[in-house]
């Protein structure tokens, strides 16, 4: 999302590079899996809270998330655990 510096850095950079940007409607784990498997994205900016909530929702085995070559995160540190 845009509403912080790493969101803007992330969509300067698309612009930049002229990526195709999926923006979800909400941030619900389960409908940006969805995205994720939908539109094959490659990139998934977030946060390890977010992670967190996507392996809670079982994300990794209820979606197609094989299209993901990248994960960036930033605002907190990544527990060693995820």
């Amino acid at each position: 999302m845009f509403d912080h510096i790493g969101g803007l850095n992330t969509l300067f950079n698309a612009l930049i590079v002229e990526a195709k940007m999926v923006v979800p409607m909400s941030r619900d784990a389960s409908e940006v899996a969805s995205l994720i498997q939908d539109h094959k994205v490659n990139v998934l900016p977030t946060s390890p809270t977010f992670l967190n909530l996507m392996l809670i929702e079982d994300a990794p085995n209820c979606y197609n998330l094989s299209s993901l070559r990248f994960i960036t995160y930033g605002t907190e540190p990544m527990p060693e655990s995820l």
